[in-house]
């Protein structure tokens, strides 16, 4: 099932950050990986704080010292993964996929699927929803 809007459009340009693996969190994820994640949601320090639970203060902290914390980059990557799998519902077109992550959806009971994935039980729940969307069942 082709997803709504994406009629066979070219990949919208724009920054794109993909998540990054165990190992690569594990380790300790840069803090420039949050200004990646902010350029690609297109969203203010204040959203991207509020989606990856840390605090605006704890950013400029994290972004001074280089490194984010274990559970910080786990939460960053959890955003990541759901952009990224929004951006593949919708082939590759980021402007779609941005509208949807940040439209209110009736699905997740009038959350926007960026504001949903806030936790890993939110997260879990848009990754639900696109893969129920991918197969056609209603939701």
């Amino acid at each position: 099932m082709q997803a709504p809007g994406a009629t066979g459009m070219a990949a919208i340009p724009g920054p794109v950050v993909h998540p990054p693996t165990l190992a690569e969190i594990r380790a300790g994820l840069p803090a420039s990986f949050l200004d990646h994640l902010k350029d690609t949601l297109d969203v203010t320090d204040a959203e991207l704080a509020s989606v990856v639970g840390i605090p605006r203060q704890t950013l400029v902290r994290r972004r001074l010292r280089g490194v984010l914390r274990r559970d910080e980059g786990d939460r960053a990557a959890t955003v990541a993964r759901v952009f990224d799998m929004a951006l593949s519902y919708f082939d590759g077109n980021r402007k779609h996929a941005l509208e949807w992550l940040k439209h209110p959806n009736p699905a997740l009971a009038g959350e926007t699927p960026l504001g949903r994935a806030d936790t890993a039980t939110g997260a879990g729940d848009v990754i639900d929803l696109i893969g129920r969307l991918e197969h056609g069942i209603p939701t």
